[in-house]
């Protein structure tokens, strides 16, 4: 593990498959198995999770093994620099525009008509608007008529009120405010991108977005992000939060949750819960249950 407390496990893996954060040891590489696994502790954890995915009856699957893993270091060491190091999109079509937003005032850019989809977008506000502005500015997306992206901008990249640097496949901050998202978001015919200016200063914004021709098919989707606050919850007594829900066809892609403790203790945490299809009202277990968010 990176950054991890000396041990004697001698199976180290590249990050970031494995990663140490608070207090845990995170670990995301695949362990294959044929028929059944077992996952056991030598004492009681202070939290664990554990995700895994079945297949179908019948299919094929090689066991993980200390051999075919010692075999496989080298690609994992060139999947691991490629996960940290993601494309600059640099096909297709960038629109872009620079502009001092006034208060209440909207910066709109229509984005190349016919089926295409978003690559690459990127926002940046001036630095000493930061604590101000990432929520202030709104982002709202427009695919084929139907908004489908309501969110301030610090918000839609885990920087509700500060700017948290960090790096993944498909969105990224930067220490200067550069914020990037790498999400594919399709359209069929049209698309709008708008930034509003909630607050009572101007704001200097620039935007700039990478569009490539992309065919509308029958399993194609729109990106969806959406935002809301809440007032404050007590921790006692315990009660199920309901974090967002999703009816219709689509893919989960994510979300982020900021907490504000309006005492100076510890917030409290819980067990997240992800409940898919019929979860909720047949089985009424989720699919994914967490002990520690």
């Amino acid at each position: 593990f990176k950054d991890a407390p000396s041990n004697k496990n001698s199976l180290r893996v590249s990050f970031p498959f494995s990663s140490y954060t608070a207090r845990a040891g995170d670990l995301y590489l695949p362990i294959p198995f044929g028929k059944c696994c077992k996952v056991t502790l030598d004492k009681k954890p202070f939290y664990n999770i554990i995700n895994y995915r079945a297949y179908p009856e019948g299919t094929d699957v090689q066991t993980w093994s200390r051999e075919i893993f010692d075999s496989a270091k080298g690609c994992l060491e060139r999947a691991a620099a490629v996960l940290l190091d993601p494309p600059d999109f640099s096909a297709g079509v960038e629109s872009s525009l620079q502009e001092e937003l006034a208060p209440g005032g909207e910066a709109v850019m229509q984005l190349p008509g016919g089926a295409n989809a978003v690559h690459c977008l990127r926002i940046r506000v001036r630095p000493q608007e930061w604590d101000r502005r990432l929520r202030s500015i709104v982002l709202r997306m427009t695919f084929d008529g139907q908004e489908t992206v309501w969110a301030p901008v610090g918000d839609f990249f885990c920087s509700g009120d500060e700017v948290n640097p960090f790096k993944t496949w498909e969105r990224e901050m930067e220490p200067d405010g550069t914020m990037t998202c790498r999400w594919v978001m399709p359209y069929r015919e049209q698309a709008q991108i708008t930034l509003s200016n909630f607050g009572d200063e101007k704001a200097e914004i620039e935007l700039r977005v990478k569009t490539a021709p992309r065919e509308w098919t029958p399993n194609s989707m729109h990106f969806h992000a959406n935002w809301r606050i809440d007032e404050a919850v007590p921790g006692t007594p315990f009660q199920d939060w309901n974090f967002i829900d999703i009816r219709g066809k689509g893919v989960y892609v994510g979300d982020a949750w900021t907490v504000l403790c309006a005492d100076t203790g510890w917030w409290g945490e819980g067990d997240e819960k992800i409940y898919i299809d019929g979860d909720y009202e047949e089985r009424q277990f989720p699919s994914h249950f967490g002990t520690g968010s």
